[in-house]
């Protein structure tokens, strides 16, 4: 099979990288997989595994643009699938790139972008992600294959659109071991919560702030570490310099070695508003850190409230720090909770240990 991915990820050309790895592994099974993705050069570049076709222009020319690269790509290579990584820009890029050829369109879900809180307020963010919304309309009912990365995500899916939509196949991220040397954080807090990812605002990591500064009155030695970059790294700064607790916030920036810094800290916090699989959360239940999260990704589906994590509703910071405590005050609540999540996500790990070759049988399946 011939398969051509459309992707934004910075990180592919990057043969070190954990994408790339993912994208090796897919191309084993594949065949010969081409990936086409926005970039500040243009160039192609060919291994044993991968073609890369990076195309320099900007992220709104694209829509004009980029399917004209992919629609050559397609006839030049004799491409048999386009797979595109959502189902926003890159899927109405997708679209048009087949028109006209025998081409057959896969797209995948990684956002669950039918959750109230994706298109949310009157941010910038919000605005955009109504347009998004609208693409997605467009473009699913159109796509010959459709790959979400959790059960919520699909049946968002299924109960917007029913049988508009080819229905969707359910294959997770990979998560990769990390074999990073254990890291070293000074000075080290007492209890140590950690929150990690992009810096932008559905994760709602201002809501950690405040839940650390409410902590601290009960536990004076609380601290955060906040590791991610993003839009809203200095706004964070000037949060919890206002809160009074900047000295009790560890800002590392975007960091490698996550499964280290999980076993250095002692509460995972997932605030997000939304997400899609979150990988976040699975690397905190292999690791073995009691976590409290949002119920997001696959809260309920994998992890399950009670049993697995400690649930707050989205932004409810008083539910947050009583959740925080509980693990704190009980150790054997923590280890009762850490124990049976790193059971089941092993489990669950274990279920989608040949993700590569999932992935190679989902785009056969568009051809069906």
């Amino acid at each position: 099979m011939k398969a051509l991915f459309l992707s934004s990820d910075a990180s592919i050309p990057d043969i070190a990288s954990a994408t790339r790895q993912r994208m090796q592994g897919y191309a084993e099974h594949i065949g010969e997989l081409h990936v086409l993705m926005r970039s500040n050069r243009t160039q192609v570049t060919a291994d044993e595994f991968i073609t890369i076709h990076e195309v320099r222009m900007s992220k709104w020319l694209s829509l004009l643009l980029l399917p004209r690269y992919a629609r050559q790509i397609i006839r030049v290579c004799g491409i048999e699938v386009v797979s595109a990584q959502d189902p926003f820009e890159h899927g109405y890029i997708g679209l048009r790139a087949v028109r006209g050829t025998s081409a057959k369109l896969h797209i995948q879900v990684h956002t669950d972008f039918l959750s109230p809180w994706f298109t949310h307020g009157y941010s910038r963010q919000a605005l955009l992600n109504h347009l998004r919304f609208w693409l997605a309309s467009y473009v699913l009912p159109k796509a010959d294959g459709i790959r979400a990365v959790a059960p919520r995500v699909k049946r968002s899916m299924m109960a917007k659109f029913g049988a508009r939509i080819k229905e969707p196949s359910v294959l997770p991220v990979l998560v990769l071991d990390d074999d990073t040397e254990r890291a070293e954080l000074e000075p080290p807090f007492a209890v140590t919560l950690l929150v990690l990812g992009r810096l932008e605002p559905e994760k709602r990591f201002r809501d950690a702030l405040h839940i650390l500064a409410v902590l601290r009155k009960t536990h004076p030695e609380a601290g955060l570490i906040i590791a991610g970059e993003g839009s809203e790294g200095a706004s964070l700064r000037n949060e919890a310099h206002a809160l009074g607790i900047e000295g009790w916030v560890r800002f590392l920036g975007m960091r490698s070695d996550v499964s280290q810094l999980m076993r250095a800290s002692h509460v995972l916090l997932q605030t997000s508003a939304y997400e899609g699989y979150s990988r976040t959360l699975v690397e905190a239940a292999r690791t073995g850190l009691p976590i409290v999260t949002t119920d997001v990704g696959i809260v309920s589906d994998v992890l399950i409230p009670n049993t697995h994590v400690l649930v707050s509703h989205v932004g409810d910071v008083m539910s947050f720090v009583e959740n925080v405590r509980r693990i704190v005050d009980d150790p054997a609540l923590a280890i009762s909770l850490k124990t049976a999540a790193q059971e089941v996500v092993l489990a669950h790990l274990k279920a989608y240990e040949h993700q590569a070759v999932m992935i190679a049988h989902d785009l056969r399946d568009t051809f069906t």
